[in-house]
């Protein structure tokens, strides 16, 4: 006979192990998916903003590689701006430690972790939802849906794929001893390539150092990033490089629910449009999912959850991704802007991923907020 829980969880990366902790708080009985053994590498940049480390609400000084009070956006014509702040604006992480500390977290609430186990696909009867794995069978009234890009959930479902993958490369870097430089500051480059943007953020012993191209930008990635290590020196004292290709999906589907299985994460696509950051979305997105079951633990936690999103997180993805489609579409509009407001869009850009601002929530406010930016 099959195991039963209340909800099951597929993947254990932030979306997933923040739902199962406030689900399991709450006392529901909560099973965890996850197909690799933990900790697993993860394929990610690791600067974990304010917004997402407050969203968490548990102390994670334990795996911090570094934290930084100040960040260095670099634009083209040689624009450069600096932006500090009192608390640590980026925290390094890496997501091999971070995932499994956060679902440690989840087990000492009482979630039941099941890694190295493989979901395969579900079937529903009624308000009940039937897991199988590759190794046994659950059943659950509840199913969220936290794995990832590739999600198998949403794939069996059939729905077509609204969301617009940009590609990206990241490596993990050690480079020769007496380049000490490279470890003391937070780097945002939007001169690292054409319609896109770098990042070199520094880790307890290495770098993570990377490029993201915007959709459409039509480019040879490989090159893009040789040419960018290159240009930051960094290719001549490079000692090791293990080297990555990904994609972030940006621009969430339409309906981030099905019956009574729930999309959170990278699988509903929240990722941020400007920058592509999306850890803090996949916490606010589990918590929210968890919120939303908590709340209606019958039949009604779906269309409670897509509320929540349209309410909090829906206005931010659509004016960050008008500002996304200015600030790379437009380049040479937007070094004049910013020759001027450079300082301030920066701030203000650091203040959202602070948690301590947001973007316009409606499009004639962005459009005021542009307005403002030229005159």
């Amino acid at each position: 006979m099959a195991q039963q829980f209340d909800t099951i969880v597929v993947g254990a990366g932030p979306a997933g192990a923040t739902a199962a902790r406030y689900l399991a708080s709450s006392g529901a009985k909560v099973l965890l998916l996850e197909k690799e053994k933990l900790p697993r590498y993860k394929v990610c940049g690791g600067g974990l903003v304010w917004r997402a480390r407050e969203a968490l609400e548990i102390p994670i000084n334990d795996i911090v590689h570094q934290e930084f009070y100040r960040i260095d956006w670099k634009f083209r014509h040689d624009l450069h701006y600096i932006v500090e702040r009192p608390f640590p604006l980026v925290s390094m992480i890496m997501r091999d430690q971070f995932d499994a500390f956060l679902t440690n977290a989840a087990g000492k609430e009482g979630v039941v972790i099941h890694d190295e186990e493989s979901f395969e696909y579900f079937t529903e009867d009624g308000e009940s939802i039937s897991v199988r794995t590759d190794k046994d069978e659950y059943r659950a009234r509840h199913l969220i849906a936290a794995d990832g890009l590739r999600s198998k959930v949403f794939k069996q479902l059939n729905i077509n794929d609204q969301r617009i993958k940009i590609p990206a490369i990241e490596a993990e870097i050690e480079i020769e001893d007496g380049n000490e430089d490279f470890f003391k500051q937070v780097i945002f480059d939007v001169t690292a390539i054409q319609k896109g943007y770098g990042w070199i953020f520094p880790k307890a012993n290495h770098l993570s150092v990377g490029v993201a191209a915007m959709p459409h930008a039509g480019m040879s990635l490989k090159r893009a990033f040789f040419d960018y290590l290159m240009k930051t020196g960094l290719e001549p004292i490079i000692r090791e490089k293990r080297q990555y290709g990904f994609q972030i999906p940006l621009y969430p589907h339409g309906q981030l629910y099905h019956n009574n299985i729930l999309f959170t994460g990278d699988a509903a696509g929240l990722a941020d449009p400007l920058v592509a950051e999306g850890i803090s979305h996949a916490i606010f997105s589990g918590k929210w999912a968890a919120r939303a079951i908590i709340e209606n633990p019958s039949t009604a936690a779906g269309p409670a959850y897509q509320q929540l999103i349209k309410s909090e997180l829906a206005p931010q993805i659509r004016s960050a991704r008008m500002f996304s489609k200015l600030f790379y579409d437009y380049p040479s509009f937007c070094a004049r802007i910013l020759k001027n407001k450079g300082q301030y869009i920066t701030e203000y850009v650091s203040d959202v991923f602070a948690g301590t601002r947001r973007y316009p929530d409606n499009i004639n406010m962005v459009g005021k907020s542009i307005r403002k930016l030229i005159l």
